[in-house]
């Protein structure tokens, strides 16, 4: 089900919405300025941004961007929040998902309860991201699409290919596991914990200073970005969430990558386990170091087009 709304970004962005219909909008979908969120200026690639609204099977109304033209890749969001505007608006982020859209058609979304998706419906289950999936799918895609699960969405993008195998030409599953939680857990949870306690609180200067031992000067914008996405109950919630794939992977019929995010003193284990248990996949990994400028997630724009058999992207 969608509903017929959309934002159109431009210069006068103040956090307003047009119908594209006759009618007042849906009270129930979230504007820009939904609890959380600030009101923040848009720089020029991102004044023509088109956020569009779409509905669940159980009512929830999602928020999601498509870019480029092409053959469609659906990204879905990075773990446990996101926020698709400020991603776009980042520089490094914004480059990645611009070089992604330069041969195809992007399509990437807010998970229900962050962003710009609304944000009373808590609820984090297995059932509750498929219908999320499926939404975003029916509201944006008309023919098989590249899907890529990331990071704990990376269970959910299993299944839905495993389900949907008319649907998905490619499958691509970045920095994931095949449960969460893991057996065997990086020490990042350490991280994960110190950022809950941080959302706890309302001092942004705070949750910056949580995460600056790891990001230095992006920690500044990260701090904006994790409360413009989510809350201390969102991601409370959204931590709980017990979830694994193991029975869907041997059914994925897709050609399947699997892109691990190493950093230094992590494992591969969980990306191994995939690549096993999913056939015809492989595995690819990106090396980060302390040295690299910090942003939720590595450039992996050229290992996509490559799986894609594509020219390497250009410089966006």
């Amino acid at each position: 089900m969608q509903d017929d709304l959309a934002l159109l970004l431009t210069e006068g962005f103040a956090g307003s919405r047009a119908a594209a219909r006759p009618g007042e909008a849906d009270p129930s979908i979230g504007s820009l300025d939904t609890p959380g969120s600030h009101r923040l200026p848009v720089p020029a690639p991102a004044r023509q941004l088109r956020i569009r609204f779409t509905r669940t099977a159980d009512g929830v109304s999602l928020a999601f961007w498509s870019a480029g033209e092409g053959p469609p890749i659906v990204i879905t969001p990075y773990h446990l929040y996101s926020h698709i505007l400020m991603e776009w608006k980042n520089e490094v982020n914004g480059g990645i998902l611009r070089r992604l859209a330069q041969r195809r058609t992007v399509v990437r979304f807010d998970g229900r309860g962050t962003g710009l998706s609304q944000r009373d419906r808590l609820e984090f289950s297995f059932e509750a991201r498929m219908a999320d999936l499926h939404a975003v799918f029916a509201a944006s895609v008309a023919e098989p699409a590249a899907l890529i699960g990331m990071g704990t969405w990376g269970i959910p993008a299993v299944r839905f290919a495993a389900e949907n195998p008319e649907r998905i030409s490619h499958l691509i599953l970045y920095d994931s596991t095949p449960a969460v939680p893991y057996a065997d857990d990086h020490p990042g949870d350490v991280m994960t914990k110190a950022l809950s306690d941080a959302l706890a609180g309302t001092d942004t200067e705070y949750l910056a200073r949580t995460w600056a031992a790891t990001m230095g000067a992006d920690a500044d914008w990260f701090a904006e970005y994790t409360k413009a996405a989510t809350t201390a109950e969102a991601f409370r919630r959204a931590r709980a969430i017990h979830i694994d794939c193991y029975e869907f992977m041997p059914r994925v019929q897709s050609p399947t990558l699997v892109i691990h995010e190493l950093w230094p003193g992590e494992h591969m284990r969980g990306s191994q386990e995939m690549v096993a248990l999913i056939p015809n996949a492989e595995l690819q990994v990106i090396e980060r170091t302390v040295a690299d400028p910090w942003n939720d997630f590595a450039d992996f724009s050229a290992e996509v087009y490559a799986f894609l058999d594509l020219p390497a992207p250009e410089e966006a």
